[in-house]
């Protein structure tokens, strides 16, 4: 809401999107034991019976933050980035995202009990936020480098797994046309031009008539729309966290300095 006022120059969005902003941020930032305070993906329902919090990493993509940190200078947003880091360091520490993660009253990560800590639907958008990031010059992409181990399991299977342990890497299931296109961000980030090139051509084999597969399923689309998207040069996100489309007139000093 608030980058289609700035975008399409509508002031009622941007209204909108400050009061959504005040109920995020009044409604469902709480303080994590040990950790401070941190994004819940809704106001009831993520603190467990056993008083342990359920958590999404890839509801946090850094460059929504860092918009939230430009619209909303005295909020919370940089404190629940760097929790969110914290508790990625601890969920990933084989370089690879679960869906869900609950940490406990010490602050550490356990396992999701309802997915067994599964990672899947949900974690492959983290590779996609990370892959989009784009930061200072001279700033580390840290979630790129954190997740950097899901690069190594593309690699050695020459595809994107349906279904992942994070901890063991062990793999099972298919391979999700949607996957192909989340992961292209993440692969250019890294420099694997040879990966890319495969899950591109993949995507290219199965597109008919404008969709992905036969049939089309909808996450699929969705995933393509962010990732295929973004690999066609539609749109970028700034250091601010600012989204660039293709038809600015910025968006090509932008892409040329990429």
């Amino acid at each position: 809401l608030l980058e289609a006022a700035r975008l399409w120059d509508a002031p009622h969005y941007r209204e909108l999107g400050e009061v959504v902003l005040w109920q995020v941020k009044t409604r469902e930032v709480t303080e994590v034991f040990g950790i401070g305070p941190m994004l819940i993906p809704a106001p009831a329902g993520f603190r467990l019976a056993n008083g342990n919090w359920r958590l999404n990493p890839s509801y946090l993509p850094e460059f929504q933050l860092r918009r939230l940190m430009q619209a909303d200078a005295s909020g919370p947003w940089r404190e629940v980035w760097n929790s969110h880091l914290a508790l990625l360091r601890k969920a990933a520490v084989a370089g690879i995202a679960p869906d869900w993660y609950e940490v406990d009253a010490q602050g550490a990560v356990l396992p999701d009990t309802q997915t067994q800590g599964v990672g899947s639907y949900d974690a492959i958008r983290n590779y996609l936020w990370a892959g989009m990031t784009r930061l200072p010059e001279g700033r580390r992409n840290t979630p790129l480098a954190l997740l950097s181990g899901f690069g190594g399991v593309i690699e050695r299977m020459r595809a994107v797994p349906e279904f992942i342990n994070p901890q063991t890497r062990a793999s099972w299931g298919g391979a999700p046309l949607g996957f192909s296109a989340a992961v292209l961000p993440y692969l250019k980030a890294l420099d694997d031009d040879t990966n890319t090139g495969l899950q591109l051509e993949r995507l290219r084999q199965n597109r008919l008539n404008g969709n992905l597969g036969s049939p089309a399923h909808y996450y699929d689309q969705v995933l393509a729309l962010f990732g295929e998207g973004w690999a066609q040069q539609r749109y970028r996100f700034d250091e601010t966290g600012q989204l660039i489309p293709k038809w600015q007139e910025r968006w090509f000093d932008s892409w040329r300095s990429h």
